[in-house]
């Protein structure tokens, strides 16, 4: 079955932090390093990356002029997500 490509570069991610390949405070490869590895477009890297933090597995750092991704202590709760308000009746 057809899996898009940036569910598998999460997917690919996700095992590596669950198996502690990736520990917590770990250092993501930059955006070309993970593009090249995975033979994928930035765009493709970037969704994957905003879908393990919406996931509450990483986070953005800001270091001098470039954020860097890290992988983030487990929390009790998934990062909240944005849900437009219910339009009133």
């Amino acid at each position: 079955m057809y899996e898009p490509a940036y569910l598998h570069v999460a997917r690919d991610i996700r095992e590596q932090i669950s198996s502690g390949q990736l520990k917590p405070g770990d250092k993501l490869p930059s955006f070309a390093a993970l593009c090249e590895h995975y033979q994928a477009s930035s765009t493709v890297v970037r969704t994957a990356m905003l879908l393990l933090k919406a996931e509450g597995l990483t986070s953005a750092i800001q270091t001098g002029s470039r954020a860097s991704r890290v992988v983030r202590e487990r929390c009790s709760r998934p990062a909240r997500m944005w849900l437009p308000r219910p339009y009133p009746q």
